[in-house]
């Protein structure tokens, strides 16, 4: 009997708890690939890197110090200061007699092996010091089994810090940040593709680098890094949390050249106009590929928000960059309207040109006209690449931009 296409809606949408409307769009857009696509995303991206801070060490010379961790670490064979991590699992998590329920955003942390912090609680059995505790995701599946450091009475006295040190998680990565190597500044944990997105930004020694919505400063800091803290770059977020991370991670790597902001990215037009070499724009957006994601509650209204709201940063970017310069443009989601429409509407709009990408390890660009060349544009796909899903492109702002 052939399933009506509302049956196969309803059944995937309650299996991967994901919105009937963003499983359709899936399904119209990748078919049969679909179930490939959210079974991946509910796991850690199975190559899991973190990067080479080369203003302190080598590739190799890292890989050395995690061999002499028990870590088996391999050097990526395009992208030198990306490092592959070991990735385990599903491992199988018992539950015992006492539990906690924790948020989406812990459970997904946790899953991979990080400690459980107390913001990220929901509900707990009653539970003393040295206890061990099954967590659970707030969709009840057991993530991992927790050792408590305090007792279950600190948690009204108290409203941050470690509370359950996990000892077995579903998914087992290395957990690196305790170690000398982190406190040292000779990585940063960040993505293959987020990795990706500042060597195809290409930055020179002398150039001026703005980076609109710098979040804690992963690419940031690999940008400064590529630079060898040479010439100047400018951070900026609205978030003071973030850029206060930004700034912690910027000494722990020994960054000099990163100027950061707080604030609205329009705050810099009066001082940086047409000015920049090169403009990076990683705008908020539906995030529906990042992974491990345990469920999805993004809408499609969501989406359609996100990229009229990412236009936003474009008429900035295109405001700031000086003519015929570079703006590299990246998201963490599938949807052509976060990324090829966009990149077609800076082509139609304002005469971008599409460039070709130095490094190129994805799938092109989704959309095909003869007259764009999306091929040059670049995809990262969670059951394909084993990554997260990811979107880059590289544009040439026009020599002189009319109709903003």
């Amino acid at each position: 009997m052939k399933i009506s296409p509302n049956s196969q809606l309803l059944e995937l949408s309650e299996k991967f708890l994901y919105p009937k409307s963003i499983i359709e769009r899936f399904l119209k857009r990748y078919k049969e690939r679909t179930i490939k696509i959210l079974e991946s995303l509910k796991t850690p991206s199975e190559i899991y890197t973190i990067r080479t801070n080369t203003l302190k060490i080598s590739p190799k010379k890292l890989i050395k110090n995690l061999e002499n961790l028990g870590i088996k670490a391999k050097q990526h064979k395009i992208v030198p200061e990306a490092i592959i991590l070991p990735r385990k699992g599903p491992n199988e998590i018992p539950i015992l007699k006492k539990k906690v329920i924790i948020d989406k955003f812990a459970s997904e942390s946790v899953l991979c092996g990080s400690d459980l912090y107390i913001p990220g609680i929901q509900k707990f059995d009653k539970f003393l010091q040295g206890e061990q505790i099954t967590i659970l995701s707030e969709t009840e599946i057991p993530i991992a089994i927790g050792l408590a450091t305090r007792d279950y009475k600190e948690l009204g006295k108290i409203r941050k810090g470690i509370i359950f040190e996990n000892i077995k998680s579903l998914y087992s990565i290395p957990n690196l940040k305790k170690t000398q190597l982190f406190s040292e500044g000779l990585f940063y944990n960040q993505a293959l593709p987020s990795i990706l997105t500042s060597r195809i930004l290409n930055p020179q020694k002398n150039e001026l680098i703005v980076d609109l919505c710098a979040g804690i400063g992963g690419k940031s800091t690999h940008i400064a890094q590529l630079m060898k803290n040479q010439g100047e770059i400018i951070a900026i977020d609205r978030s003071k949390n973030k850029i206060e991370k930004l700034n912690e991670n910027s000494n722990r790597l020994g960054i000099k050249n990163i100027s950061s902001r707080i604030g609205d990215s329009k705050l810099l037009l009066s001082e940086f106009s047409n000015s920049a070499d090169k403009v990076l724009i990683d705008p908020p957006c539906s995030a529906l590929g990042v992974r491990p994601k345990l469920y999805e509650t993004k809408t499609e209204e969501d989406i359609i928000n996100s990229a009229k709201y990412q236009k936003y940063f474009i008429h900035i970017a295109l405001k700031i960059v000086k003519p015929g310069g570079i703006i590299v443009y990246s998201t963490c989601t599938f949807s052509p309207e976060e990324n090829e429409l966009n990149i077609k509407y800076m082509i139609e709009k304002f005469d971008c040109k599409i460039k070709e990408q130095n490094v190129f390890i994805g799938s092109p660009g989704e959309l095909t006209e003869n007259n764009i060349r999306y091929n040059n544009l670049q995809r990262f796909y969670p059951d394909i690449h084993k990554t997260s899903g990811f979107f880059i492109a590289k544009l040439e702002a026009p020599k002189k931009i009319i109709g903003l």
